[in-house]
């Protein structure tokens, strides 16, 4: 399996090393480098962009930053990277795996690889359940992440389908329900829906089809980090 990367440089050019680094090493790949942390969380909850892990490079001073910086690890591990030593205690409060201090060497860079790889393991191993509020029952309903087939969006609600007729309509936006589900599972695949790439039967030009004959069109915004995600999981 694949990994995707992804990298949070403000400078270009500093982003250099870690992407020869990634480069070099087999089983990681460069899914996309944004300039800022507030970019990442925009288009990380709105699936624009779908990873496991997650580079991020620390400024000076990143007092006011790290609030943000820890929303990050919702969406795939987190690996902070940094000029001060001092900032590693704090990159290690907001959930990163590892602190990379630069000028970065390659043998740390590939410690934190792996730590990164055995943390995403362990979660895969265990897709536990969801408690969420049934709309038209008004209760809460436990419902196993592992049977979510696909999810379609219907303004202020969701569909949760776990059989081809069968779902639970929730008032949730798609955005915060994605939230709950793991990014490395649940691909959204146009506005109004999102698979559990575990139930696709096959992908023909710019339709899903699922393993109970559903059929969904996967949307022009959506289609580069759907296919990413395909091939990372080949």
């Amino acid at each position: 399996m694949i990994l995707n990367c992804l990298l949070i440089y403000p400078d270009c050019s500093a982003a250099v090393v870690l992407q020869q680094y990634i480069a070099c090493m087999e089983g990681i790949a460069e899914v996309q480098r944004l300039p800022d942390v507030y970019t990442a969380l925009r288009k990380l909850g709105n699936r624009e962009i779908v990873t496991d892990i997650i580079f991020v490079a620390l400024p000076e001073a990143p007092e006011s930053l790290w609030p943000a910086v820890k929303q990050l690890h919702r969406y795939g591990t987190l690996i902070c990277i940094g000029n001060d030593p001092a900032q590693a205690a704090e990159a290690y409060r907001v959930h990163a795996v590892d602190f990379l201090l630069e000028p970065m060497a390659y043998s740390h860079f590939m410690e934190a690889i792996y730590k990164a790889r055995a943390v995403l393991a362990a979660r895969q191993k265990t897709m536990p359940y969801i408690f969420v509020r049934e709309s038209m029952k008004g209760i809460l309903v436990s419902i196993d992440i592992a049977a979510i087939q696909y999810l379609e969006c219907l303004g202020n609600y969701v569909k949760i389908f776990y059989e081809k007729d069968s779902y639970h309509l929730v008032h949730r936006s798609m955005r915060r329900l994605l939230q709950l589900l793991p990014a490395c599972r649940f691909c959204r695949i146009e506005q109004s829906y999102a698979v559990h790439i575990d139930y696709i039967r096959d992908v023909d030009a710019d339709v899903v089809t699922l393993k109970n004959g559903v059929m969904l069109k996967i949307g022009n915004n959506f289609r580069k980090a759907f296919l990413k995600r395909l091939v990372a999981v080949e």
